[in-house]
């Protein structure tokens, strides 16, 4: 409309001719549509580049994750689709990260756990060679074999029965059992450890029924009596409770040991993870 009033301008106050006009509407139009091409060019280009520039980088990102790069991030702080897209790309990579990260930890600790007792078998398997070998240190060398080779079993059982838990092998066996009366049985199972420390044991537990999986439950008490007794200094004391709480149950199993630190205490159920390898032993 105002292109128009401006040729009917020129027209009145220029004394232009029909053909002259026409021939000026035409350059404005001519003029306009290029305008609004470039314009609408321009546009689009800055649009598609907006798009397509997270796109790129994320497909670049994500080759560097095929490669085994988890440490790459990308910085994009929008709130759109893809903004989304990148930020969850980056939680991704990040729970890679510590995943690789808990992988090599605990292919180290498994290569420390299992060339212990293999290098203690082979030194007393050769000092058994020794033909002036008097019987009673016989019998102590191949007490400790047995024991190291026992120890070798139950961690390769150990990494078994991970390895099954992890790939849900294992059917879940749900039963009714006292769970008081597994505790208790679990004590007596570790009682040469608690005993060889001299340690108290404080033990309160309320008769509790509980339904569950009776074998893994009793693994969960294993490995954190055995725990507090590995970790706690001769004749100490561990309490022992176990209550009802409502509708849960509630069992705390407490040692006068060294404790979590405070920074590896939210860590404590990553898969693997395992506090300061200093202190480990």
């Amino acid at each position: 409309h105002k292109l128009v009033m401006t040729i009917l301008f020129f027209m009145f106050h220029k004394n232009l001719s029909i053909n002259e006009a026409h021939a000026l509407f035409g350059s404005y139009v001519l003029i306009t549509l290029v305008l609004c091409v470039v314009v609408g060019s321009s546009l689009l280009y800055f649009a598609i580049r907006k798009i397509s520039d997270p796109i790129i980088r994320i497909s670049d990102a994500a080759k560097e994750v095929a490669k085994g790069n988890f440490s790459i991030k990308i910085d994009c702080k929008s709130n759109d689709e893809i903004g989304i897209l990148a930020r969850n790309f980056n939680l991704m990579t990040r729970e890679l990260n510590n995943m690789e990260y808990l992988r090599k930890d605990f292919i180290s600790s498994v290569s420390h756990e299992l060339k212990t007792p293999i290098a203690s078998i082979q030194g007393f398997a050769e000092m058994l060679q020794d033909k002036n070998l008097t019987e009673e240190n016989f019998q102590a060398y191949t007490n400790i074999i047995i024991e190291e080779t026992k120890m070798l079993s139950h961690l390769s059982s150990n990494m078994l029965r991970l390895s099954k838990l992890d790939h849900q092998f294992i059917p879940e066996s749900s039963e009714s059992f006292y769970l008081d009366e597994q505790i208790r049985r679990t004590i007596v199972l570790l009682e040469e450890k608690w005993s060889n420390k001299n340690l108290e044991l404080d033990i309160d537990l309320e008769r509790i029924v509980y339904t569950g999986d009776e074998s893994l439950i009793q693994q969960i008490w294993l490995n954190l009596i055995e725990n507090a007794i590995k970790f706690s200094a001769d004749s100490g004391l561990i309490s022992i409770k176990a209550k009802k709480v409502l509708n849960q149950v509630v069992v705390e199993i407490k040692d006068q040991g060294i404790g979590i630190a405070k920074i590896d205490q939210k860590r404590i159920f990553e898969k693997f993870f395992q506090a300061d390898g200093s202190r480990s032993k």
